[in-house]
């Protein structure tokens, strides 16, 4: 009995973070998962100190890059013109995961004015590609051809198809708003070295109508970037009653989501 309980204690201790939660994890990212922002530029190096861990956690994920950018209001050049997003499928994009990336945009048609369009001869526009590490996404239309990774292994959910996507159309973390202390508490002592940077507040936003909430798209789960996943949780609500889930376990943007969407291109 006592060896059982030993074993238990073990395995607790070193819960395995899952692979779609991890895919989110790329820590030369800002906040995890955004590549870059419209009309900003690129963070700082990761400081050396760091690197050796960072590395061990992701693998060839890491390259060493930019742990961070600084998030900024979206002026309206950064977004995309009548709300129309035009795209490409990336060469390694399979038709099973295309119909999840469908599956996705179609929440975006049926509750806003965005419309994802198949790119003739746009400019500006969207390559989703599945061979790159990771889910990632630029913040706004940066100008020109810019890539949204949803990567094979952790990335093919409705719901983090949906999430990168708003990114792309110009939105940042539900719990990285400014006002998100009022609703949640970070336990940052629960949080894998060197990723604090990912709960940084978005200091520049833009309000686009709508209060906190919880089941945003955008806002991430419990456990976050947690060391002991499923064991410390990182993120909890002021309100007990509250519990969070990760994006990838979702299936529709909420409500609130769609409301800013249209407040924010107008329609």
């Amino acid at each position: 009995m006592l060896f059982v309980a030993v074993l238990v204690a073990a395995v607790t201790a070193n819960p395995t973070i899952p692979e779609a939660a991890r895919a989110m994890y790329n820590p030369k990212l800002f906040q995890g998962d955004i590549k870059g922002i419209a009309g900003q530029e690129p963070g700082d190096p990761i400081p050396d100190d760091k690197a050796e861990i960072l590395y061990a956690l992701s693998g060839p994920r890491f390259t060493g890059f930019s742990q961070k950018e600084r998030a900024a209001i979206l002026g309206d050049q950064y977004l995309w013109s009548g709300g129309v997003v035009p795209y490409v499928l990336g060469s390694s994009v399979t038709s099973t995961q295309e119909t999840v990336i469908l599956q996705g945009m179609a929440d975006f048609h049926s509750k806003t004015c965005i419309r994802f369009v198949p790119r003739t001869t746009e400019a500006n526009y969207i390559e989703i590609i599945t061979n790159d590490s990771g889910c990632w996404s630029y913040v706004g239309s940066i100008g020109g051809m810019q890539q949204l990774s949803l990567d094979t292994n952790g990335c093919i959910y409705v719901g983090t198809v949906i999430h990168e996507l708003m990114h792309a159309i110009g939105f940042y973390h539900e719990h990285c708003r400014n006002d998100r202390d009022d609703y949640v508490t970070i336990y940052y002592e629960y949080v894998i070295d060197g990723y604090a940077y990912a709960f940084d507040k978005d200091t520049y936003w833009r309000y686009v109508g709508e209060n906190y909430n919880y089941f945003s798209i955008m806002h991430y789960g419990t456990y976050a970037f947690s060391a002991n996943w499923g064991v410390d949780a990182t993120i909890v609500p002021t309100d007990p009653n509250i519990v969070l889930t990760e994006a990838y376990d979702k299936y529709e943007m909420a409500q609130s989501d769609a409301n800013q969407i249209n407040n924010l291109y107008g329609c």
